[in-house]
């Protein structure tokens, strides 16, 4: 079945049952006729399409050549434009507004937040490990760059936090 064909049964549905609820006989073809309405849109914007790739068609048939360098150009037009935008599979840091394809790493799911919630992001990801309970291992991948002096002033701060001192 198609999907205007579903789309004009679930119409049905929605009418009879906004008529059972006492909107009245006119309740049942409203619905209908937005899906007629959408499918005939629909059906008039692929005839224009389509009108178009006929003329460019044709007229290509005049200058097949131009016509091929033009689709050469289109193709790399394309290609540079896809290249154009940053992707994140890996991560990023911005220091400014920028443009980005998003989710496109393998498991398409990614946290996009400001460096401000970093923190409050960590301590909420933290609290659901070990079954919600708090506990449980924590693996953090990536580089610390610090000195001698800055780790260990690091690794005190936390230790302090977590109510332990040496």
């Amino acid at each position: 079945m198609s999907s205007t064909g579903a789309d004009m049964f679930t119409a049905l549905g929605e009418g009879l049952g906004a008529a059972l609820g006492g909107e009245g006989l006119k309740a049942i073809f409203a619905p209908i006729f937005q899906v007629v309405g959408g499918a005939l849109k629909r059906f008039g914007t692929a005839i224009i399409l389509q009108s178009k790739a006929v003329l460019a068609l044709k007229a290509s048939f005049a200058n097949p050549t131009g016509s091929l360098v033009a689709g050469i150009a289109l193709v790399a037009a394309g290609v540079l434009l896809s290249k154009a935008i940053p992707k994140f599979e890996s991560g990023t840091m911005t220091t400014g507004p920028m443009v980005g394809i998003l989710g496109d790493n393998l498991s398409g799911r990614e946290y996009v937040t400001p460096s401000e919630s970093i923190g409050r992001l960590a301590h909420e990801i933290s609290s659901h490990i070990g079954s919600g309970s708090g506990g449980g291992p924590v693996e953090v991948f990536g580089r610390i760059v610090a000195d001698g002096d800055q780790l260990v002033t690091i690794i005190d701060r936390a230790e302090r936090r977590r109510g332990r001192t040496y």
